[in-house]
């Protein structure tokens, strides 16, 4: 194959414009793949305490003692579906919020089950945390 004269290193010229951009574009990918797994796996946990809380009896659900208990177990469970997928960061437990009827659970027959979490994920690529969070809302079905 023949060159044109003055076309020696243009190759290498178009490389030192574009391995930036791409270099660039794979990190984004790979921060936006990384959240997305964070959130999508926190969501996961908060929706199964959310149908936990949800399908408890009625005489539960409406007792203090029992109420609280069953709210403290749907924390757990947030905590515990984190912790078995191994995200790299996980919320605590005053990040989990558990309410019946938008107040605390055990002072009545609540109509909706509110479930929440966040968490603050490390990114090495922005130098800060990114905080996501995961919300479900979820009628009361007894």
């Amino acid at each position: 194959m023949r060159r044109r004269r003055g076309q020696d290193g243009v190759a290498a010229v178009e490389l030192a414009f574009l391995l930036p951009v791409v270099v660039l574009l794979m990190a984004t990918l790979l921060l936006a793949g990384q959240m997305y797994w964070h959130y999508t796996v926190l969501q996961h946990a908060v929706h199964d305490a959310a149908r936990y809380m949800a399908t408890l009896p009625p005489a539960e659900i409406s007792d203090a003692t029992t109420g609280d208990g069953a709210a403290q177990a749907a924390r757990a469970m947030v905590l515990a579906g984190v912790a078995n997928a191994g995200l790299y960061a996980a919320p605590v437990a005053s990040q989990i919020n558990v309410l019946c009827d938008e107040g605390a659970c055990g002072t009545g027959i609540p109509a909706t089950i509110r479930v929440n979490a966040r968490v603050d994920v490390p990114s090495l690529y922005l130098g800060q945390s990114v905080r996501l969070s995961g919300n479900v809302v979820m009628a009361y079905a007894n």
